[in-house]
């Protein structure tokens, strides 16, 4: 997780220099650092990101090697319907009568 700071005494007293009485700008110095905290705690790291992409090449390789076991199941099946059809097809060539 990556760590963001923030200088809040800086931030407090250009606020100040601003118009924000000491209290103020004291307070909102502290709530934006809370802010900008809570929404960096979510953020994706380098480390997040790489194990992620490790992660989608695991998933990618099972995938392709899924596939080729649906490819030569499809080849199985489909030069099986090919020669049970060229079997059917010469078995009724055989049963017509001779022509002339």
């Amino acid at each position: 997780m990556s760590v963001l700071a923030i200088d809040t005494l800086k931030l407090a007293r250009k606020l100040e220099a601003g118009g924000f009485t000491p209290q103020q700008a004291a307070a909102a110095a502290a709530a934006f650092a809370e802010s900008l905290a809570d929404a960096t705690a979510d953020m994706a790291t380098k480390a997040d990101v790489a194990d992620l992409r490790r992660d989608l090449r695991e998933a990618e390789l099972r995938l392709e090697s899924k596939l080729e076991g649906v490819k030569a199941e499809i080849l199985k099946w489909m030069f099986g319907a090919m020669a049970a059809q060229t079997g059917l097809i010469v078995a009724l060539i055989k049963l017509l009568p001779a022509a002339g």
